[in-house]
């Protein structure tokens, strides 16, 4: 039975769209958030080197325990995921050495030249589709990992301009 395909590429464009928007939105609340915080950290040091205020000291330390912290939970789970790199370089070599095999079969069975040349082009598009499609699932994967390593950034500078802003 022959898989129906119509309409897959409509949801496919719809939901790359819509995590595209999740992202710019998350980009720009990242940056909105940098510089407030930014802004406040620095005009709270300037005024702790002319006033010795104690709440910069506290505030430097913290700085750097949240980004030690930020960082670490952002590379953690990038790593995590990033483990599926392996099943999709695996799932690629599989396909293409099962197509190989298959082409191998299928030759030693034609007894024309045309024959053959059909046989090769068919296993040709199925391995550029498999191609294709392993290089358009990297490219999620990428987003994916870049996605993860960056959420804790995100949180942390989102968290820490409501705290200094109010």
């Amino acid at each position: 039975m022959k898989r129906r395909k119509h309409g897959r590429a409509a949801w496919h464009i719809a939901a790359s769209g819509t995590a595209l928007a999740k992202r710019f939105r998350n980009d720009a609340e990242l940056a909105a958030a940098s510089t407030r915080v930014v802004a406040h950290r620095t005009t709270m040091l300037a005024e702790a080197l002319t006033s010795a205020d104690p709440r910069a000291g506290v505030e430097v330390a913290r700085m750097g325990a949240e980004k030690i912290s930020a960082a670490t939970q952002g590379g953690a789970a990038a790593l995590v995921e990033s483990f599926s790199a392996g099943r999709l370089w695996f799932g690629l070599w599989f396909r293409q050495t099962a197509r190989t095999m298959a082409l191998a079969s299928a030759l030693s069975g034609t007894r024309t030249q045309s024959g053959a040349l059909s046989v090769a082009t068919r296993t040709m598009e199925a391995m550029s589709a498999d191609l294709l499609t392993t290089g358009m699932a990297l490219t999620r994967l990428v987003q994916n990992v870049t996605d993860a390593a960056i959420q804790p950034i995100h949180r942390t500078a989102v968290a820490n301009a409501r705290r200094l802003t109010g």
